[in-house]
């Protein structure tokens, strides 16, 4: 549509040359507003390469975006009158208790208020991969502080607990929930679980801006002192910093780790997050009602695990200095590679865009803040 013309440059715009990040590699963006696809568009290429065009139907890993996607089954079965946010996690799966957790509600895990920032230990990768280790080890885990008391923001160790709990209410397993309750109607693509005849399908994640020399000191200093942000960000040390190649690997893209390693394209996450707010192709996947949890805040401050100020609802990112979206009303997520999703209710508007090149720096990822503000100007939104 040629209202959206702007936003459609500002995405060619970002194959050019911005700041520390260098010239995106290869994107797609995705956009609904009012019930509506107007805009769906790829650019670049797979791989440094160059050889092999993006496009909107290639899957990507989009990291924390799948922490969302997690979320919206959790609202599914608000929806469908089998959860009551209020009610504690223990009430549908009674192995989670112990130091705590056994008080703790369902909106509180959801919103990073758990206190389980890590499992305390390191993990090899392919015990990271074993669902059923990973769910015992999350129902012995000790908070680092009351649950209920704080919040911070569970990077990874988030998978296990709202997958479990997914699993536990619905009886049937977080990746069969994902097909047949969000992809199945609305005719899109999200794997929790990569399956073999989709493998080759996944575009590799690229290295782009990870951490400074200056960074990574301070965290080898924050490992040793065993602070939060280590804890929350490696997973005990369980995952390196150094390198992304390990969420290239054919064994991690094929667990099921709710955390980060949800495969899809910017078409179908759009595409999922209107039905949120609006009926596409006629279909809501939940009411305004059960959407509003989305939207309303239930932690935010001083994140005690990222250190800066934050927001969440119920399994949401909101919009905040640190992780900037549409409007103050807009909720989402961001993927550490430079993905976002999100919500807009006010001005019934949803975007999803999603790259193959790394960037750890959400506020300041230009490709990003461009779109936002080729948005904000095509709906006439100040500021």
């Amino acid at each position: 549509m040629d209202q959206f013309k702007p936003v459609i440059t500002a995405f060619q715009a970002n194959f050019q040359q911005h700041g520390d990040l260098g010239a995106s590699l290869g994107a797609s963006l995705a956009i609904y507003h009012e019930g509506r696809s107007v805009v769906e568009i790829a650019g670049g290429y797979t791989t440094p390469s160059r050889t092999t065009a993006y496009r909107t139907t290639d899957l990507q890993m989009v990291f924390s975006i799948s922490k969302a996607v997690t979320a919206i089954c959790v609202g599914v079965l608000i929806q469908d009158g089998k959860i009551n946010p209020d009610e504690r996690v223990c009430t549908y799966w009674p192995a989670f208790t112990g130091h705590g957790k056994e008080d703790l509600t369902v909106a509180q895990l959801l919103a990073h208020r758990s206190g389980v920032i890590a499992f305390n230990r390191r993990y090899q990768i392919e015990e990271m991969n074993n669902w059923d280790l990973m769910i015992a080890e999350s129902e012995r885990a000790k908070p680092i502080w009351t649950p209920g008391a704080a919040f911070g923001y569970h990077v990874v160790s988030y998978s296990w607990m709202i997958g479990k709990l997914v699993e536990e209410v619905s009886g049937i397993s977080l990746a069969q929930f994902i097909q047949t309750r969000l992809c199945d109607p609305f005719g899109i693509t999200f794997y929790m679980g990569v399956p073999d005849h989709a493998i080759d399908q996944v575009i590799p994640v690229q290295e782009g801006h990870l951490f400074t020399s200056i960074e990574l000191w301070l965290l080898r200093l924050f490992a040793i002192l065993r602070l939060p942000l280590w804890r929350a960000l490696t997973f005990d040390g369980t995952l390196k910093l150094k390198s992304i190649e390990v969420f290239n690997r054919r064994d991690v893209l094929q667990a099921v780790i709710p955390s980060f390693n949800g495969v899809t394209n910017a078409p179908s996450l759009a595409k999922l997050f209107h039905a949120l707010i609006a009926p596409v192709d006629g279909l809501r996947l939940i009411q305004d009602e059960t959407a509003a949890y989305f939207a309303r805040p239930i932690s935010e401050g001083i994140d005690q695990a990222i250190g800066g100020g934050s927001r969440f609802s119920l399994g949401m990112m909101l919009s905040c200095d640190n992780f900037p979206m549409l409007t103050a009303q807009s909720y989402g997520h961001y993927g550490v590679s430079g993905s976002l999703v999100f919500n807009d209710p006010t001005h019934q508007v949803t975007m999803a865009y999603v790259t193959n090149q790394f960037n750890g720096k959400n506020a300041t990822d230009a490709r990003v803040q461009n779109l936002l503000n080729a948005l904000r100007t095509v709906l006439g939104i100040k500021g």
